[in-house]
């Protein structure tokens, strides 16, 4: 056998059929065969046609061929072409391909899709998928740009309202993997990166399907499932699902099929809850589902016959059409095409002798109209190249069954609180076209309601129904074949309406010495969903208090009321039918005398580093029920930050205060004849931690060039009173040697070791603690060490006095040296230029200076150093 895109498999076994033409059944009369299994002999093409399509008043055609003729001439049109359906004259459709093959086209939105192998359309770049005006041809600009590519072949399209679905053997689209099946929108081609079902083959070694994707087909009567066949074992994660599956519009896994097919399938076609699956390899029939309910359940299994069953179309009269090749019966008939009854499968009638093996490729059928495309040239013995369009169907609509009575889904049977607008849904049904409805107030159905007739879903959504009151409904199919039995009848009852107004139960209407804080209580109602309540000024009706709704309890508790005051409220309830009116009560709170003024005791006015957590305390005032407590950023209480309801309790924890920020608190005690307000008190809340410094000098990596470093930084904030200094020989600060705190923002460090590698770093503190450290930089020291500085005057006798200083130094410079007395005259200097390193000792003479202190200054390059020196006489 071989498959639709070439791929081939051993041979079947013979089966052997009882019909023996032309004695099966058939509509036809014996003798000449009649006049519908002859095409019109003017239309045809000069090449295969692959995949035929009936769209508005045109014909749509696509395949290899580089002509297309009508009876008036031959017309130049690369791969894809239009004929106009009520004249079959070539229109001015031009879309030419690059000599790509055109293997499926759909159509919707006044746009057509096509799919194949093409990179070029009218010589506007498309790689295997473009959208084209249906008129014209012309290339829609906006779907899939310039930068577009599948990496394959295109096999199969479908469309949906947002979608169009793209099967074949690919493994790439724009980029993004997609092994052999995207999803891209309708309006730009961009690739729905959710719906990624890659389809393949788990036990083949590269992971990618042999054959890939045949066959798409969007579910008539839900545009979120998509039918996906094909040459596959796994796909959406899922590895049993094979062949033929239902996709969500995600790329998750839909309803399942029952008697799952073990063989590739090749085509699709659908029509109402009908789903038709032309399956190829070693089954090669056609084989029907019922798509109306979940899981799908197979109806019927047609005749086998020689050759993959590659072209499949559903036909409204209740016959499916499919085309094969190799042949009906056995190898050596031409049969290419019959026909199936669309309610039990069997074979109804054949469309005689084709000269191709391969046959039938592509079918499309109107109520009127039959379009066959495919590798023929000759049909029933005539000449008719690739192309046949048969004018006349002959099968009359009398052969359909009536469907069977639909089942019913929503509402469920006796359910009750149903709006008084409902849905009313059932499941689709076998071979169903249009439904009716009936809905009654009695089980009888004698007081009908409602009677809706003609409804092609599944669905029906009604209107003025009554509140509280039970109905019935039921529902029955029909076709072409009479109608089916009603189904069972179900009762539901309406949701309550807007009267069941829920009654007061305290305070009763006209109550006196009410308390200023209490609980309102109502009496509940069945219907209520929830319950809402209202406190208005009974001599100002305008002017509500409290207005709450989705109370879910019977009760509300309101404090704060004035003492002396009359008030009305008021209840309602939210029903499934709606909102209730309201019911009214009034009553007046009790005369008394207000409670005296709180001591506030913690924190103390002027308190300061007080935790941004403060426990408020205060002392009980005389006559106090209740207190209230307020917090605020200013002095008069309009920048509220804390205002706690009713307390019992003399003190309270406040949270979420800011740090280093000041703060006005007061506590107000209160009973039923009101209260009054504490003295306000102040405190402020404790300094966040300093920021980080900002290092200054010495510079990160910078040079030291004496043993005396000065170390500067930038000021920290907020509040900052010291800093501390840390200097070490490694970048972990492991050994610092901590310097003594600073109070400014520089420190001076002495006798820093020569030729060595510091890390430093600063933080500040204040009252709450120290900082975060800033960042480290490191310095090197440069400077000329002095190995050895001595110092020595001597008394000698008269013929010699002299001193000597011994010194070395690290590199080539000019040594200076100066001998200064206290009074700053030096009194004796001597010069060296370009001193190289090594170890030097000068003498001079000592018998002229006078006894005492002096300074002696050595100066090495960039090297300054003192020391003190005494002469003893």
């Amino acid at each position: 056998m071989t498959f639709k895109h070439g791929i081939s498999f051993s041979p079947l076994t013979l089966i052997l059929f009882c019909w023996v033409l032309p004695g099966f059944k058939t509509n036809t009369t014996a003798g000449a065969p009649p006049e519908y299994y002859y095409p019109d002999p003017d239309i045809a093409t000069n090449g295969v046609v692959r995949t035929v399509l009936f769209y508005g008043d045109k014909l749509y055609i696509g395949g290899n061929f580089t002509e297309v003729t009508d009876k008036n001439g031959t017309y130049d049109r690369t791969d894809l072409a239009a004929y106009d359906a009520a004249t079959w004259r070539v229109t001015d459709f031009k879309a030419n391909t690059n000599r790509g093959t055109v293997r499926a086209i759909v159509a919707g939105n006044g746009r057509l899709f096509a799919g194949g192998t093409f990179t070029k359309i009218n010589g506007e770049p498309r790689s295997r998928v473009a959208a084209l005006d249906t008129a014209t041809g012309a290339v829609i600009t906006g779907f899939r740009n310039k930068g577009s590519a599948i990496d394959g072949e295109v096999w199969a399209l479908a469309l949906s309202k947002t979608a169009l679905y793209v099967g074949g053997s690919f493994i790439a689209v724009d980029g993004y993997a997609r092994n052999n099946l995207a999803s891209l929108n309708i309006d730009n081609g961009a690739v729905d990166q959710r719906f990624d079902p890659a389809p393949c083959d788990p036990f083949n070694d590269s992971g990618r399907t042999p054959g890939g994707v045949y066959a798409l087909k969007v579910h008539p009567n839900d545009s979120t499932i998509v039918f996906v066949a094909g040459n596959f074992r796994a796909i959406a994660g899922v590895t049993d699902r094979a062949f033929l599956v239902a996709l969500n519009a995600d790329g998750t896994p839909g309803p399942e099929f029952e008697n799952r097919q073990s063989h590739p399938v090749v085509a699709l076609d659908a029509d109402g809850p009908l789903l038709c699956a032309g399956v190829g390899g070693f089954s090669n029939r056609v084989v029907a589902y019922g798509i109306g309910n979940d899981p799908y359940v197979r109806y019927w299994k047609g005749p086998t016959a020689e050759g993959d069953v590659q072209a499949v179309a559903c036909a409204r009269e209740g016959y499916v059409y499919f085309g094969f090749h190799q042949g009906l019966f056995d190898s050596t008939d031409n049969f290419r095409l019959a026909v199936l009854d669309a309610n039990t499968g069997d074979l109804h009638d054949a469309y005689p002798s084709m000269n191709s093996f391969f046959g039938v490729r592509a079918l499309d059928v109107t109520d009127s109209c039959l379009a066959v495309g495919g590798e023929f040239t000759r049909m029933n013995g005539l000449r008719q190249k690739y192309l046949a369009v048969f004018r006349t169907l002959p099968y009359p609509p009398a052969m359909i069954n009536a469907p069977a009575p639909p089942e019913l889904s929503s509402p469920d049977d006796e359910a009750a609180g149903i709006p008084v607008a409902p849905v009313l849904e059932w499941k689709w049904g076998a071979r169903a076209s249009t439904y009716e409805v009936q809905l009654a107030t009695d089980p009888q159905f004698t007081n009908t309601v409602l009677q809706a007739n003609g409804l092609t879903g599944n669905s029906h959504y009604c209107t003025g129904l009554g509140h509280t009151t039970p109905y019935w409904w039921r529902v029955r199919a029909r076709n072409k074949g009479g109608a089916s039995d009603w189904s069972e009848f179900r009762e539901f009852i309406t949701v309550p309406g807007k009267n069941d107004i829920p009654a007061v139960a305290y305070p009763a209407d006209g109550t006196t010495g009410q308390p200023v804080a209490f609980e309102f209580r109502w009496h509940p109602t069945a219907s209520a969903l929830s319950y809402g309540i209202q406190l208005l000024d009974a001599l100002n009706d305008a002017r509500t208090i409290i207005d709450r709704e989705g109370i879910s309890d019977t009760s509300f508790t309101i404090a704060g009321l004035t003492n002396n005051t009359t008030y009305c409220w008021r209840v309602n309830a939210r029903t499934a039918g709606g909102t209730t009116g309201w019911r009214s009560a009034g009553f007046q709170t009790v005369v008394a005398g207000p409670a005296g003024a709180p001591r506030c005791i913690a924190p103390v006015n002027n308190a300061a580093q007080v935790v941004p957590q403060p426990a408020l305390r205060w002392e009980n005032a005389a006559g106090a029920v209740w207190y209230r407590v307020q917090v605020s950023a200013d002095p008069g209480f309009q920048a509220i930050v804390c205002d706690t309801a009713v307390l019992t309790d003399t003190s309270i924890t406040v949270r979420g205060l800011a740090e280093g920020a000041r703060y006005f608190w007061r506590v107000n005690a209160g009973n039923a004849g009101g209260g009054v307000w504490s003295l306000p008190m102040r405190f402020t809340t404790l300094f966040p931690l300093p920021c980080a410094p900002l290092p200054v000098a010495p510079a990160a990596g910078s040079m030291a060039t004496s043993d005396t470093l000065h170390l500067v930084w930038n000021k920290s904030t907020p509040h900052v009173t010291k800093y501390l200094i840390e200097i070490a020989r490694d970048s972990s600060m492991s050994a610092a040697l901590v310097d003594t705190m600073a109070a400014d923002t520089e420190s001076i460090r002495y006798g820093l070791a020569y030729r060595t590698r510091f890390w430093w770093r600063v933080r500040a503190g204040n009252e709450t603690g120290w900082g975060a450290c800033s960042e480290t930089q490191s310095f090197t020291t440069a400077f000329f060490a002095v190995k050895q500085l001595q110092f020595s005057l001597y008394r000698f006798a008269f013929y010699g006095r002299k001193g000597s200083i011994t010194y070395s130094v690290a590199q080539q410079c000019d040594v200076h040296i100066e001998l200064i007395d206290l009074k700053g005259n030096c009194v004796w200097k001597a010069s060296w230029k370009n001193r190289g390193p090594g170890v030097y000792r000068e003498q001079f003479p000592s018998w002229g200076f006078p006894a005492g202190t002096y300074l002696l200054s050595f100066t090495a390059g960039k090297f300054v150093t003192t020391a003190d020196a005494t002469l003893v006489r």
